[in-house]
């Protein structure tokens, strides 16, 4: 908690659903997640599962990252304070307890039917709200991950480094 930034982890895996989303996206970078540290030890996102997690909100392992052999991994940093990131771990905490899943056709329709059902954009995208650091205006089921670095039009945020396996 002490160090003073949220970090944004946006990966190209070569996961299954990677590789899907990015018929529709078109984009290289298909997944986002947030880490509380820089040494990535704490990495949140919602994912499909990959049959190691059931689908929804849990944390993530950068070696997983890596399905594919041109697989890699942008990280950047967002200063915060300690309160913005303890707002952020409380509600990960709530939703923890309430429940959550993979948001699989809000892919397609942009919105989720129910609470804590979301993907990964939309996850990173709502915390980024609730810490009162959301840098650009957009709806949450409607952010790719790629957003996050090309809707940065006020340099928010550091990049930190890239990840090749």
């Amino acid at each position: 908690m002490t160090d003073p930034f949220l970090y944004l982890v946006i990966s190209n895996t070569g996961s299954p659903a990677s590789e899907l989303i990015s018929l529709f996206t078109q984009k290289q970078f298909n997944h986002a997640s947030l880490s509380f540290d820089a040494d990535l030890t704490t990495i949140i996102s919602y994912n499909g599962g990959e049959r190691v997690y059931p689908p929804g909100l849990n944390p993530e392992m950068v070696e997983e990252f890596h399905k594919k052999a041109d697989a890699s991994v942008l990280v950047y940093r967002l200063p915060v304070t300690r309160a913005q990131k303890e707002k952020v771990l409380n509600t990960i905490r709530e939703i923890n307890l309430t429940g959550s899943a993979y948001n699989i056709l809000g892919l397609v329709t942009k919105r989720s039917m129910r609470q804590n059902i979301m993907f990964c954009s939309q996850f990173v995208y709502k915390m980024l709200q609730v810490a009162g650091v959301d840098y650009f205006q957009k709806k949450p089921g409607d952010v790719r991950p790629t957003d996050f670095v090309e809707l940065d039009y006020h340099r928010q945020l550091q990049f930190v480094t890239e990840i090749r396996f």
